[in-house]
């Protein structure tokens, strides 16, 4: 239901036979009329200068079910806005017999302005004059461009109508106001052609539904720029500039009435990337991230519009919900930069409602005006020590203007990596591919959103877009890796990638502060500061699927139980270019990160179940770095740090070419240009006497005793530390520009893999100890073993193929400051070694995961 209250409606209407300056309708004389040849149609143009107060929206059944949906000073106008000019738009209207209606429209500098959406009981009342009225903000938009549309009916005996439409907008901002700041988002260009969609209304043998059909759909975007400011362009300071082109094919939209629960809106939609056009995206910064030649479809089903009410923490609201989303997605090229390129990057995707843990969790979004939080206490966290969250929403009141969000999701998907040096060889029967397999996310939480100036973490006076997060509790994990293809054997390899932070599995509790602005280390880009707390944590090191598929199936590795993580850094910047005076350079990915604290404190780390598994003890890593950096950069195990190929080298042995490589045990091997590499630059500090928190510290701490339901006390047990560790260049401890640098070169690479024992293994293959294995068909059982002595240029071809990762680990110079010993019954720990150091360390290491056979 919608109920419309306008106070202004002035619409000033000129048509082409109808001179502004006459004051009546003239009748045409005989001369007139004989001027007038062959001209049909009707050209209609409008002045708007429109004011709606108010537009309401209710899917109200009862007190129970359904609510209001409320927008205030609804305004369409000029966006010069002065001397109240009007916005100007000219509509050409033509019948034909081919094209049916045609309607060509060009639009002048047009503004659509909505004061404020509020949701039920956040719209105030009209006694105190809407005071206590929570917004989700000030929105406005502003366009100019053309469109032209052909309608026409089926053929004979057909119902419904025929659609052909081109639309480009130019020069087009958005504007979202918060408490009187504001984010622009500037410079947005689109174009669209729609061919031959159909509006039928049509039954299901359930329900009538209108239904789109769209057999062809594409448009192209730009955004030049993001940022705070009142201005009309971003200029340099913004995000970056966006471009996409897309094309669709076979595509629909399905429009029911009812929501979840009684009135509302429900939609089915399936759109299909048409891979005979060029898709791309891509994001500049000072270089050129791009993914294209896309491929893929997404179908959702079962999606609701619904105004719902009294959510326990946001109150009444707008809920999305679906009951599944379904797709693939595929990008054939994935370049950093101009030619560096990645490989393929592939996702299967798969929302719908599941259960863990005897909890159902949905795939939904609640969105509320205001900011839920304002000013609450947050006593869970300070009891915590952490009382960042209790300042951040402090600095604004309960009738804020805001986004208050509630979200939950279950997601499982297969990511599939496709490194294209391998599999390319006519003669190898597998793909270069690297298969995450299974990976499982579920979870839920609250977040808020909202501009704001000044009371920052920072102390800046500049706006900025304030994240809060609340008690998101968060899970994922996956099987496994699969190389070669999706159909090969289960294996791990994850740990080689357990110095960038990732983890086969995680499961969390988070609330977090954070601060975004835009511009990066050097002109666009993205900036962040913030605090995160992470609670009742629990991650694997390791895992392993023991029985799988079977009834008393169970995952065992190496875990951290009961972890606490906090978190806090300042002035991180996002940026995508080049770095030639840092320690990466080239283009690439970069995070620079100002400072970081922070302080990871493992209950237990266990062996065997996450749970329930046998304790080494607590774990304590406390760090404190300052200008360190992660770095993504295009090319693998193939390149040089500059991205220049390599060439053939000896993996596994020594030798200038092929064969003396071989005759000394290794492998002769070309791992071609795709591949990624992440690079860490670490510049771990020296103790800060003034704040004790920032400090480079390890603990392992065991014999601790117990509570009176058995869990283990910290700082009550025995604690072996490792005191003040830091970097520094050599020279004296205040000079620290290396740090320490750690590169891993991620690659798909074919692998020698030797049997270790005779007889059958564990597939029932037979073999030989010390044959080698190769590669038969594209099923996990379909390989031989061999003498290495008789393998040919096609067996060499179908070796295996690994998750390939060289890695290299460099520092000038690392300090212990001290080696400690501390009993639970003394108040200050035994120093055993005092100053321990090393110096010009520099590591290679090539590895390789494969199955185990």
């Amino acid at each position: 239901m919608f109920e419309w209250k306008r106070n202004l409606l002035s619409i000033a209407i000129t048509l082409p036979f109808a001179s502004a300056s006459q004051a009546e309708l003239q009748m045409l004389g005989d001369e007139s009329l004989e001027a007038v040849t062959g001209q049909t149609g009707l050209t209609v143009e409008l002045h708007k200068q429109i004011e709606v107060s108010e537009v309401v929206y209710s899917d109200k059944d009862s007190d129970t079910v359904g609510g209001i949906l409320e927008m205030k000073d609804i305004v369409i106008g000029n966006p010069a806005d002065v001397n109240n000019q009007q916005a100007i738009s000219v509509h050409q209207y033509d019948v034909d017999g081919t094209d049916g209606l045609v309607i060509k429209s060009t639009f002048q500098p047009t503004r659509l302005q909505i004061g404020s959406i509020s949701v039920g009981d956040h719209r105030g009342s009209v006694l105190d004059s809407y005071a206590t009225r929570k917004s989700l903000g000030t929105f406005m938009y502003d366009w100019t461009g053309t469109s032209e549309m052909r309608i026409r009916g089926k053929d004979a005996g057909d119902s419904g109508f025929i659609i052909n439409s081109t639309t480009n907008i130019t020069d087009s901002d958005f504007r979202w106001v918060t408490n009187g700041n504001t984010m622009l988002v500037d410079g947005m260009q689109v174009g669209s052609t729609i061919t031959d969609m159909t509006i039928d209304v049509l039954d299901n043998g359930t329900e009538a539904y209108l239904a789109l059909a769209i057999p062809s759909m594409q448009y192209n975007f730009t955004l030049s720029g993001l940022c705070f400011a009142e201005s009309e362009n971003c200029g340099t300071n913004s995000l970056g500039t966006v471009q996409s082109n897309m094309a669709y094919k076979n595509s629909y939209v399905h429009i029911f009435g009812g929501g979840r629960e009684g009135r509302g809106i429900g939609v089915d939609a399936y759109f299909e990337i048409d891979e005979a056009v060029s898709n791309s995206w891509s994001y500049t910064d000072e270089a050129t991230l791009t993914m294209a030649n896309m491929t893929g479809y997404s179908s959702l089903n079962g999606f609701t519009f619904d105004i719902g009410q009294d959510e326990a923490q946001i109150g009444d609201h707008i809920a999305l919900q679906f009951d599944r989303l379904e797709g693939n997605f595929r990008a054939a090229t994935l370049e950093i930069g101009a030619g560096n390129a990645i490989g393929e990057f592939q996702v299967i995707y798969d929302f719908q409602d599941g259960v863990h843990d005897s909890v159902i969790y949905q795939n939904q979004l609640k969105v509320a005006p205001g900011i839920a939080w304002a000013g609450q206490s947050f006593a869970d966290l300070t009891t915590e020590g952490f009382t960042e969250l209790e300042t951040f929403y402090s600095n604004v009141d309960q009738y804020a203007d805001g986004i208050s969000i509630y979200n939950e999701w279950n997601l499982t998907a297969d990511i599939i990596y496709t490194d294209r040096d391998n599999g390319n060889d006519p003669s190898a029967l597998l793909p270069g591919k690297i298969v995450v397999s299974n990976f499982q996310s579920h979870g839920s939480g609250y977040a808020s959103f909202d501009i704001r100036q000044g009371n920052s973490i920072t102390g800046n006076g500049d706006t900025y877009l304030a994240v809060g997060i609340r008690n998101y509790q968060g899970s994922y994990s996956i099987d496994g890796l699969r190389v070669g293809d999706e159909n090969a054997q289960l294996q791990g390899g994850t740990e080689l990638l357990l110095p960038l932070g990732i983890y086969p599995a995680y499961e969390f509790t988070m609330n977090a502060a954070v601060e975004v602005r835009t511009g990066g280390q050097t002109g666009s880009g993205v900036r962040f500061d913030g605090d995160v707390l992470i609670t009742d944590g629990t991650f694997a090191y390791s895992t392993n699927i023991l029985n799988e598929g079977q009834v008393d199936e169970r995952v065992v590795g190496i875990w951290a139980d009961d972890v606490r993580y906090e978190y806090h850094f300042r002035e991180y910047t996002l940026d995508v270019g080049e770095d030639l005076a840092g320690a990466f350079p080239g283009d690439a990915i970069r995070l620079r990160q100002g400072e970081r604290i922070s302080d990871l404190d493992i209950g237990n780390l266990r062996w065997g179940d996450k749970n329930t598994g046998d304790s080494l003890g607590r774990i304590r890593v406390q760090k404190y770095q300052q200008d360190s950096q992660l770095v993504i950069q295009a090319g693998g195990a193939g390149v040089d740090s500059a991205g220049n190929p390599i060439g053939a080298t000896c993996i596994g042995g020594s030798g200038a070419d092929s064969v003396a490589c071989e005759n000394n045990g290794g492998q002769w091997l070309d791992r071609g240009t795709d591949g990624l590499t992440v690079s860490l630059k670490q510049n771990w500090m020296n103790q800060d006497a003034t704040d004790l928190s920032k400090v480079n510290r390890i603990t392992w701490e065991n014999n601790r005793t117990t509570d009176g339901s058995g869990n283990p006390v910290n700082d009550t047990g025995t604690q072996f530390i490792l005191d003040n560790i830091r970097t520094s260049d050599g020279y004296n401890l205040t000079e620290n520009d290396f740090g320490m640098q750690l590169s891993l070169a991620v690659d798909v690479a074919p692998t020698r893999v030797i049997k270790k024992e005779d007889g059958p293994d564990e597939n029932g293959i037979s073999g030989t100890r010390g044959q080698e294995k190769v590669v038969t068909g594209t099923g996990p059982t379909d390989y031989v073993y061999k003498d290495i002595a008789t393998l040919t240029a096609t067996d060499k071809a179908n070796r295996p193929l690994g998750f390939a990762v060289q890695g290299q680990l460099q520092f000038k110079e690392l300090d212990i400051e001290s080696i400690q010993l501390k009993h639970p019954n003394v108040a200050q720990p035994q120093t055993v070694i005092h100053e321990l150091k090393m110096q010009n360390f520099n590591v290679t290491s090539n590895l390789t995961a494969t199955p185990i056979n």
